[in-house]
């Protein structure tokens, strides 16, 4: 009952929208970028106005999704440095 099943995130050398087109086209990996209807909370976080890039799991990922998608972040992460 206390675990939530989002995370929410920023990139210092890519906005959101753009971090979420690549995982999208490149690895077939869903996400979304914005304020995700909360301008106010960004605001208050310092990150209006591009939001941040917004992960949801479910009961049906398995390890191995979450494995793949640290390892795309990661090559994501070492191709933009």
């Amino acid at each position: 009952p206390n675990n939530l099943g989002v995370v929410s995130l920023t990139h210092p050398l890519i906005e959101p929208v753009d971090l979420a087109t690549i995982l999208d086209s490149e690895y077939d990996i869903a996400s979304r970028a914005g304020l995700h209807c909360a301008p106010l909370v960004h605001k208050k976080l310092g990150t209006f106005p591009n939001g941040t890039l917004r992960l949801s799991f479910s009961l049906w990922h398995t390890d191995e999704d979450i494995y793949h998608l640290t390892e795309v972040l990661r090559t994501v992460d070492q191709t933009l440095a």
